[in-house]
């Protein structure tokens, strides 16, 4: 956080207050203590409302995954679940804090998220799911899918490799996608 210079920009009163964080990963552990009361669909002890907050782009075993096991969090899950701890890992970079841990960038703000690999294993159509979900959030139909619920900027910490699939004769899907999130005022890192 001092190398990048964080807590100087904190100085000024920036820590991502009213910001919205999405997170594309292996997968989100929203009750781990420095991410639970940052997730936007944290609502008290009692209450957490994952429609809209969280959305599982993995519905069937990576064909890359060479093991015959299953996926922990199984498919379709309708909380956040983390197969491979690296998406837990960077939204604490991003807005990771608590009374122990200061370890997030914009402690202020909140966060939402989509599971786009199946044990760190991807391909386009997750990759592409999630970002159609970050446009506008859709519940765990696919249904109802609504703009003013997209995060403010997302953060992608992985790489479509040939073995998933990506190559230069549909790396334009990818492309488009991140021109029309950014084209509707979303940013894309």
């Amino acid at each position: 956080l001092k190398m990048i210079q964080a807590d100087s920009v904190w100085k000024m009163g920036i820590k991502g207050k009213n910001v919205v964080i999405g997170g594309q990963d292996t997968g989100f552990s929203w009750e781990v203590s420095p991410l639970k009361n940052k997730y936007r669909g944290y609502v008290d002890s009692t209450t957490t409302e994952h429609r809209f907050n969280w959305y599982d782009a993995i519905h069937e075993s990576n064909p890359n995954f060479p093991d015959s096991l299953l996926n922990p969090c199984g498919f379709n899950s309708l909380a956040p679940c983390d197969d491979n701890n690296h998406g837990t890992h960077t939204m604490g970079t991003m807005v990771g804090e608590d009374e122990e841990n200061k370890i997030g960038v914009a402690p202020e703000a909140q966060w939402i998220a989509c599971r786009n690999m199946d044990r760190g294993w991807g391909k386009p159509s997750t990759y592409l799911e999630c970002f159609e979900w970050f446009l506008a959030p859709f519940d765990e139909n696919k249904e109802n899918p609504d703009p003013s619920k997209a995060p403010h900027v997302i953060n992608n910490s992985w790489y479509c490799s040939e073995e998933e699939g990506c190559n230069l004769s549909n790396f334009y899907l990818m492309r488009d996608a991140v021109t029309n999130l950014k084209a509707s005022g979303v940013v894309v890192v």
